[in-house]
């Protein structure tokens, strides 16, 4: 009963601090500060999220946390304004390409924290961790996944990750190469006749 009397009221403070007509443009000025300051960096704003993962892994994964690997398009066709999309495949597939990792319990398949992401964008890339803020190499989606496991497998979680990701990624040298790192990993093949 306590608890939920204390979230409550958690709840009702958060509700109190949104900003109202009078408080609008202060609010609105403060975010412009904080996302204007130079030392808010990506890695910055994921270190919540990451200890986040490391709680969630010690408390809701038995044997293993699992890490769901994946990529999105987000298209802005009709955006002109925004000047750092690009064309990712033909003429009219225009906007950005965003990788997402997850990690999920392997006891409920519940999500617990998204672990890393990379932005492409026309000047280059932006990921969650990397030291400085963009990048001008982008790399192909199978040599940035690999980069990115590399980096999450740094993190020392509690529990071994095992890395799931779709059939894009059926690749005999990227697989060796996780291999050669002891990596976990489980993905779909293409299916190829013996012989």
């Amino acid at each position: 009963m306590t608890e939920h009397l204390n979230s409550t009221d958690t709840l009702s403070a958060e509700l109190r601090a949104l900003p109202n007509k009078s408080t609008s443009f202060a609010s609105t000025q403060a975010a412009w500060r904080f996302y204007k300051n130079d030392r808010i960096t990506l890695t910055k704003l994921h270190e919540p999220l990451l200890i986040g993962a490391h709680k969630g892994i010690a408390t809701q994964c038995n044997q293993y946390a699992l890490c769901v690997h994946d990529w999105s398009r987000l298209n802005y066709r009709k955006h002109d304004s925004k000047l750092d999309k690009y064309q990712i495949t033909h003429e009219t597939d225009v906007g950005y390409d965003l990788q997402s990792s997850l990690i999920l319990s392997d006891q409920t398949g519940q999500p617990l924290a998204p672990v890393a992401q990379r932005l492409v964008t026309a000047n280059g890339s932006y990921a969650t961790y990397q030291g400085n803020d963009l990048s001008e190499t982008v790399e192909n989606h199978l040599d940035e996944v690999t980069h990115c496991i590399g980096k999450l497998e740094q993190q020392n979680f509690v529990k071994p990750l095992v890395h799931i990701i779709d059939r894009e990624v059926d690749s005999v040298g990227h697989m060796r190469q996780w291999e050669a790192n002891n990596y976990w990993w489980l993905t779909r093949s293409k299916k190829t006749p013996l012989g």
